[in-house]
This record gives structure tokens, sequence and C-alpha cells, in this order.
């Protein structure tokens, strides 16, 4: 490598591109090089990646979705999303710092035309009992999109219920057994509808990812709620 320049160019060129900020700044820099040629390659570059400046840090909650300026929907036969609302968005979150996570997103939803419902401090049955009461229920779902969002620790490509730490094995849910609950053959309401399932945790195999740390979160099992 440290006798390859062109492995070595690649490797700069990867590591600046890879991130949408460090685009934008390659960018600036070959434009204002003096070179007409690095010119030329800046202005390739913003249209490769499109580059945007990074959004400086807010903890607002209300974050402005722009609306598309046309709906694309009816051109698609198998994701048809013209329905209003568009679906019902179950948002779980089980760690206490990401509460305010959990009202941002079910802002977000919102402006999307989706119908968001936050639950927070769930245990793993808990979670079983919310996801099986939409999977399973009898009455027609009248929408044509269904969003799932989990927002916590995860392990062994597992979630994890607000339950005493270290978790036991009883605590964790498989990411895999959720999706298989809302397949077409076991929910019948949710038989071709659209899915979005979004699992923002840790699925690393080492349980010690779940622990929590001297002086972070305790949990008071009593009455199933993460608290500080």
């Amino acid at each position: 490598f440290a006798d390859n320049p062109t492995a070595q160019k690649c490797r700069i060129f990867g590591e600046f591109t890879l991130v949408r900020d460090n685009a934008n700044q390659l960018a600036t820099a070959l434009e204002q090089s003096g070179l007409p040629a690095n010119y030329v390659a800046g202005q390739q570059l913003r249209q490769f990646n499109l580059s945007e400046v990074a959004w400086p840090f807010s903890e607002a909650i209300e974050l402005t979705v722009t609306p598309a300026r046309a709906l694309r929907s009816h051109t698609s036969k198998q994701l048809d999303m013209a329905s209003n609302p568009r679906g019902v968005a179950i948002i779980i979150v089980t760690e206490p710092d990401l509460y305010l996570e959990a009202d941002r997103f079910g802002s977000i939803f919102q402006q999307l035309l989706f119908t968001p419902t936050i639950h927070r401090g769930l245990t793993r049955d808990q979670i079983v009992d919310v996801l099986t009461a939409v999977a399973k229920s009898k009455e027609k779902y009248k929408a044509d999109a269904f969003i799932m969002m989990f927002i916590g620790h995860g392990v062994n490509e597992s979630i994890i219920g607000c339950s005493a730490q270290p978790p036991a094995p009883s605590d964790e849910l498989p990411i895999r057994d959720i999706v298989t609950m809302f397949s077409d053959r076991n929910s019948r309401a949710l038989r071709q509808k659209t899915k979005l399932f979004v699992f923002n945790c840790c699925r690393e195999k080492e349980a010690q990812a779940a622990k929590v740390k001297p002086g972070a979160i305790a949990v008071n099992v009593a009455n199933n709620k993460c608290v500080n």
C-alpha cells in the first residue's frame, strides 16, 4: 500500500466521499485550487455525492419534513401509499435517555401522514402483546402501510425489553420473530401491505453490550419502568 500511489489516492478519495460533509469539503478544496481541471473534478464530485453541510446539533423535537412536490405512489402496483393516513407507526423505546428521540420520530412519522403511537419502558412480554394486537387484529387495516420502530438495547440479533440488567435470555426477543409475526401468513390484517421495520439498537453477539455500566441507568422491575 505504501508503494502504491493509486491505492493511496483511492483510499483518500473513499474516506472523503464516505461522509457527505467530507465530500463537500473535498469538492470545495478542488474548486479553490486554482486549477481548471480540479474545478471540473469538484463539480463532478458534487453531482456524484450531492454534498451538503451537516445539520447543526439540536435538541428540538420538531424537525420539519419538506413535502414532496409530487406523489408517485400510483406508479407502483406493489407499494401503494395513497391512503390518508398512510398507516400506523408503532414506536417502542426502552432507553430513557432516548425518549426524546422517540418523540422526534413520532413527529416525523406524523408529518409523513402516519398515525404514531409511542410505547415507553415495555418489558419483552409487553412488547409481544403490543405487536400481537396489531398483527392478529381481526379488524380490517384501513391504510396502505405499517411501521414498527424499536429504540433501545439489543444483542444477538434480538431486542431487549425493559427489565433487569444484565438481561436474561427470556428478556430477549429475536428480530426475526418480530418480522415473522407480520408475514402474510401470520398477519391477515396486514397481508399485502407495505411494512417497514426499524431497529435502532446493537446487534452484536456479546451479552456485555447490553449491560448497564455503574452510575448509568438503573431499572425498576416492580413497575416495569426504566428509571434514572
